[in-house]
């Protein structure tokens, strides 16, 4: 009986290597989701996720010159940045909405969600915008 609760309490107490993936695995939080949507022509169609720890994950759909899905690194004083830049954004800037073939932007950050379309969005939201492009154009 004693041998058998030892084995017991092995089973059940957590390895100390399990313990410190699991650590990292709940640090990291998707903080920014940022989809560009299809257009009657040829617009890029992609999803990229951007992490509070700097991981940045690109899904290329179509029309994009790298598809499929890659990983980088950004700075967080660039996380950080776009995550201001959302606190500080008006509905004004989201701009017309009204188009045909005008592809739409689909951005989340934490709980906000904005659909607009980018080459009518202004201030803080085209900042974000531009940012956001700029590390697509990296990759």
């Amino acid at each position: 009986m004693k041998y058998l609760s030892l084995i017991i309490m092995i089973l059940m107490s957590p390895s100390c290597s399990i313990s410190k993936k699991n650590a990292s695995v709940v640090k990291e939080k998707l903080i920014v989701t940022f989809s560009k949507g299809k257009c009657l022509g040829n617009c890029p169609v992609y999803d990229l996720y951007i992490y509070n720890n700097g991981r940045v994950v690109y899904n290329g759909i179509d029309n994009v010159k790298k598809k499929g899905v890659y990983e980088t690194l950004i700075a967080l004083d660039t996380v950080k940045r776009i995550e201001y830049l959302m606190k500080h954004f008006s509905p004004e800037e989201i701009g017309n909405t009204n188009g045909r073939d005008i592809p739409f932007t689909i951005l989340k950050i934490n709980d906000k969600k904005v659909v607009y379309r980018s080459t009518r969005s202004s201030g803080n939201l085209l900042k974000i915008n531009n940012l956001i492009e700029n590390i697509k154009d990296k990759l």
